[in-house]
């Protein structure tokens, strides 16, 4: 097919051409947004002090079920001088408790032909990347299910909610992370058995700290906290710019105490936003106020409510 301009060879003239007889140039790389990976990866480790203890004993063809034992000390009086050990409550009992613990398989899978990458001119791109996407989509989901974990799995002694708050119900938005609220969560561990996690090594000796997470906003009321600002102002680093986090960002370990930030992305993709620790997601569809019956779909656009196999609302 041939074609003429009819008009000055300019810009204005060209994007008026019909689109079909123009030549599509791709760009010769995909543009890779910033996006969740795994987490914790950083707080995994086989040690029994290890922020996440990693168990790897099962194996192939060795069951999907496992069992963890704890057991107790003796607190018992004991006897004094010549008492002896007579009766069967003279001695001390055993304390054991067993808990436990499914394994199985998480999968995912995609999809390429051999015309896909020639068709959209990528030249192998899209097929280079599918392994390092699935990686990331793994780690995103050890994190999601982590973060439901401790959002789920514990009971009345595992939560504490700010300003001494009975309740999430009566939380106000006023009610944020201080330095006050941090350092509570680590005196209620102490009495119940916590025990400070090992997060680095310095000249051979393992250092210990109470891990505090949360999410960029829960975090922010901290950064506001006027005992935390003081604290920064009095105490933070001054020998090296990169240490202090008044300039460079971040947050110092105080009071044995170290602070991670997790920042959940309101990515591009198709999928559920915020995390386990705060539950949010975007409308697929809007929702006209007045409206007495309407369906709640989620993806935040009407082509990704339309994907209704994609749980939008699973942090819910």
């Amino acid at each position: 097919m041939s074609w003429q301009l009819g008009t000055p060879n300019t810009g204005d003239a060209l994007a008026a051409l019909d689109p079909n007889s123009v030549r599509i140039l791709w760009q010769r790389a995909i543009d890779k947004f910033e996006q969740n990976e795994d987490f914790w990866a950083k707080y995994e480790g086989k040690a029994k002090d290890s922020p996440i203890r990693v168990i790897n004993d099962t194996s192939v063809g060795a069951g999907l079920k496992f069992r963890i034992t704890a057991r107790a000390g003796y607190y018992g009086p004991g006897k004094n001088g010549d008492d002896l050990f007579n009766n069967q409550s003279d001695f001390e009992t055993d304390v054991i408790n067993s808990y436990e613990v499914d394994a199985d398989y998480i999968r995912n899978a995609t999809s390429l032909t051999e015309r896909t990458d020639e068709y959209m001119g990528m030249r192998g791109e899209l097929a280079d990347g599918q392994v390092e996407e699935l990686g990331n989509w793994m780690g995103r989901e050890k994190s999601a299910r982590m973060f439901m974990t401790f959002r789920l799995l514990g009971n009345a002694d595992n939560y504490l909610f700010a300003n001494g708050k009975t309740s999430q119900d009566v939380l106000l938005s006023s009610d944020g992370m201080s330095y006050n609220n941090m350092l509570l969560m680590g005196q209620v561990l102490k009495p119940k058995g916590g025990k400070p996690c090992s997060i680095a090594t310095r000249n051979g000796v393992k250092v210990r700290k109470y891990c505090t997470v949360g999410t960029t906003q829960s975090l922010f009321s901290l950064k506001q906290d006027p005992v935390y600002q003081n604290l920064l102002q009095q105490a933070a680093p001054r020998e090296k710019y990169d240490e202090n986090p008044l300039w460079v960002g971040g947050y110092m370990d105080i009071d044995g105490h170290r602070i991670d930030e997790y920042n959940p992305i309101d990515h591009d993709g198709y999928g559920p936003v915020g995390s386990g620790f705060n539950a949010r997601a975007f409308l697929g569809t809007a929702i006209t106020a007045g409206t007495s019956a309407f369906a709640i779909t989620g993806g935040g656009s009407a082509a990704a409510a339309a994907l209704t196999n994609i749980q939008y609302f699973k942090y819910f």
